[in-house]
């Protein structure tokens, strides 16, 4: 390759990685895979369905460096093991800092 032509693919190269960059940042595609909704039954403890009355522990998610919402509970199952359940959890990529 000659050396007129090496200045020409270095800066071709580098337009394609900013704007490839920039494009990332303006539509962020991950958000097509990571934005879920689940709204499932609550487990059967005990012949009861969510029973509240047995909770190994709960408590509220605190926003750090993204505000963040929501409550979680451990329920025990049968067999010894127990069932982590998120409730109303909401998180945002997009309120940084808040």
């Amino acid at each position: 390759m000659s050396r007129t032509k090496r200045p020409v693919l270095w800066i071709t190269t580098a337009a394609v990685v900013v704007v490839a960059a920039v494009g990332l940042y303006l539509f962020q595609p991950w958000r097509l895979f990571t934005t879920h909704r689940v709204d499932e039954a609550a487990p059967v403890v005990g012949g009861q369905q969510g029973a509240a009355a047995a909770l190994l522990a709960s408590g509220s998610f605190i926003s750090h460096e993204h505000s963040t919402s929501g409550s979680v509970q451990i329920q025990p199952l049968a067999g010894g093991k127990a069932n982590l359940r998120l409730t109303n959890l909401r998180t945002s990529l997009d309120d940084a800092g808040g």
